[in-house]
């Protein structure tokens, strides 16, 4: 499950639940040390020096006198963690010790939580809010797509005065823009990861742009759209996004345009009845299952996802990379990852939490992290230091500078359910793509 809508109003045996545990923690550390939800017991991070001085400081140490004798609490995925496997949890750990011996005034206290789901951030933080708030953390990283219902609550606070110009400047278009509610920053994106074309260049010398180049190749594509973890979707919206900018109307409204829709349904319908794609990928639920695919050669075209090809050390020989081919060739694609939030409304608190946010975001630090998890950093000065193949490099700063942010607004859950459930319907043949379209306007406006 990508997307929990389970909140504290229809969980009462897990607010009971949250709030035993609570108690038995305070009873039995007084409520200074935290433990995670998984992996061993993490104890407070103290000011000792690090091993290794790998990481530069983060730019303005605090020492307000009112520091004295602060805990920072810091909720955390698992994947960015302590407990992460391999050489990204040894980076954190180092980061986390850095960020201590640079604030000797405060103690730094974390949570590992799961990602998603039951017991997992968002859930913790909606349920904490409602049974226990003093459990609440300071700071949490949370994926951006889970905003929405979070700042709805008022858990999550404004970002825009707290942060340094330098690094907003530095951040790619997508990210300020994922971050925001309204006209407020309540999260800071570090993370990202985003799908494009891989192409076996034996096959086919020059990539196709244009929907009209894949279907005059007529070579194997692949792309999702089996419905699940919401790649259908994003690949959809790489098309639609091509062609029109916005999916809502005036008032705010989630509206996407009618024509637009149908346009992206009728190429995907064409691709499956000339053979193009393969009746498989309607059990493809993401770009990684069409990787191994291609990977054995039986493919020429496929969505594979930056991560992928970060993670892979045996990529095919003669493999290149290009934007996803959109109608007219314009380069789109979707972009989504995580981000950090501060949720402590005391000014003295957010300051410090700002400063550890600056330095895990420092673009030495930052492009560490992210080499080592096979994530994109959302720092343009932080991608050349993660990724190390040049040409590869500067492939990918244009496609994160076009790079539109994966919908945060409170009714693309229902959107991504109608689109993934009518594409199936498409694909084979039980509904054309004006039917489509309209059982998709008819979803949301129920």
């Amino acid at each position: 499950m990508r997307h929990s809508d389970i909140t504290s109003t229809n969980r009462p045996q897990h607010r009971m639940a949250v709030l035993f545990l609570w108690v038995a923690l305070t009873l039995a550390i007084g409520c200074r040390a935290l433990l995670p939800s998984e992996g061993p017991m993490t104890p407070t991070i103290k000011p000792t020096p690090s091993p290794s001085p790998i990481l530069t400081p983060s730019p303005t140490p605090m020492r307000s006198p009112r520091d004295q004798g602060v805990t920072l609490t810091v909720w955390l995925p698992d994947f960015t963690s302590p407990v992460a496997p391999g050489l990204a949890g040894e980076i954190v750990t180092a980061q986390l010790n850095a960020f201590a011996v640079q604030h000797p005034t405060v103690d730094l206290e974390y949570l590992v939580k799961k990602p998603y789901g039951v017991g997992g951030i968002q859930d913790f933080l909606l349920t904490a809010q409602a049974v226990v708030p003093e459990a609440l953390p300071d700071l949490v990283a949370v994926d951006w797509r889970e905003i929405f219902p979070l700042a709805q609550k008022g858990l999550l606070q404004p970002l825009d005065n707290l942060i340094s110009a330098d690094l907003l400047d530095d951040l790619y278009p997508f990210a300020l823009e994922a971050g925001k509610i309204g006209e407020y920053l309540v999260a800071l994106p570090y993370e990202c990861d985003l799908t494009f074309l891989a192409y076996n260049a034996t096959q086919m010398p020059r990539p196709p742009q244009t929907w009209t180049n894949v279907i005059s190749h007529a070579a194997t594509y692949l792309f999702p759209a089996g419905p699940g973890d919401g790649a259908v979707t994003e690949a959809l919206l790489i098309q639609y996004f091509a062609i029109t900018d916005t999916l809502t109307s005036a008032n705010g409204a989630l509206t996407p345009d009618p024509s637009t829709l149908t346009e992206v349904f009728q190429y995907y319908h064409n691709l499956v009845a000339l053979g193009i794609a393969p009746a498989s990928v309607l059990e493809m639920v993401s770009a990684d299952d069409c990787w191994p695919v291609y990977e054995a050669g039986k493919a020429a075209l496929t969505h594979v996802r930056a991560s992928r090809i970060a993670a892979d050390r045996d990529v095919p020989q003669n493999t290149e990379y290009a934007p996803i081919p959109t109608r007219a060739g314009n380069t789109a694609t979707v972009a989504w990852g995580w981000g950090w939030a501060i949720v402590t409304q005391d000014p003295e608190r957010q300051k410090i939490a700002a400063a550890f946010i600056e330095h895990m975001m420092h673009p030495e630090n930052l492009s560490r992290w992210c080499a080592a998890a096979y994530y994109l950093p959302t720092r343009r000065s932080s991608l050349l230091q993660t990724v190390a193949d040049t040409d590869y490099a500067v492939f990918l700063q244009r496609l994160l500078e076009v790079a539109y942010p994966a919908p945060i607004h409170p009714e693309y859950p229902t959107l991504s359910h109608a689109l993934q459930i009518v594409l199936h319907d498409v694909l084979t043949g039980k509904a054309a793509p004006e039917e489509a379209t309209a059982m998709v306007l008819k979803a949301l406006e129920r």
